[in-house]
């Protein structure tokens, strides 16, 4: 958007440069920059000296929502009443449905549960029910206008795509087999992109395992 905007707009990033200049050079300010678009940064802001460190903050895995609907939060006991009468294999398809969902999204999900008695197979289907009302923000399709070239019939990747964030949600998505078959006709390109750049390394076998073997992809050497 900097090409197109004008009066005060644009000088903030080249008013922001010698700001980011001064906090490194004193070494007493952590200045942190919040985004879910890091892509978008200008370059000159993002290159080490004015952003150090970027840190990908993801939703939860698999375990990390069992763990949180289990426990709750802060440890304070389970996030939906009643979930300890719901069978493992019913827990499972709970923690499969909420893929993608935020931490934040996971409470407001409880919140719309609140005054619910259900128990067992009755409380399961009572919080997927409430899924299907209330899906998460992120989903895999989100990225496909910010991996894929724009170009009617092409599916190269672009340079400077987010393809490590991408790999990251498509493996949350594909764990849980929450990949939707309208995704999977485009998906495989830009994650055999990030497989030969190593966007994600190749000793993360955990990540690149769950995705072969959920058949989004086949992460062909030298491809």
């Amino acid at each position: 958007m900097y090409r197109i905007q004008g009066d005060i707009f644009k000088l903030i990033t080249p008013g922001m440069l010698t700001k980011l200049n001064d906090l490194t050079g004193r070494k007493e300010v952590v200045f942190v920059v919040a985004t879910n678009y890091f892509e978008r940064i200008d370059p000159a802001v993002r290159r080490s000296g004015r952003i150090n460190e970027r840190l990908l903050v993801l939703p939860p895995d698999a375990g990390q929502r069992m763990r949180f609907i289990t426990e709750g939060r802060d440890l304070k006991g389970p996030l939906f009443p009643g979930w300890e009468t719901v069978s493992p294999e019913r827990k499972k398809e709970v923690v499969n449905r909420t893929a993608l969902y935020t931490y934040g999204e996971l409470l407001d999900l409880a919140k719309r549960l609140r005054r619910s008695d259900a128990k067992g197979d009755a409380l399961k289907d009572e919080i997927l029910g409430r899924c299907s009302e209330y899906a998460p923000t992120i989903s895999v399709a989100s990225y496909k206008n910010r991996v894929l070239k724009s170009e009617p019939g092409t599916l190269e990747p672009d340079e400077g795509r987010p393809l490590e964030e991408f790999v990251m949600v498509a493996y949350i998505a594909a764990e849980s087999d929450q990949v939707k078959e309208t995704d999977r006709s485009w998906i495989e390109t830009p994650l055999q992109v990030a497989w030969d750049k190593e966007a994600v390394s190749k000793k993360q076998n955990q990540v690149w395992d769950v995705l072969k073997n959920s058949r989004v992809v086949s992460l062909e050497e030298g491809s």
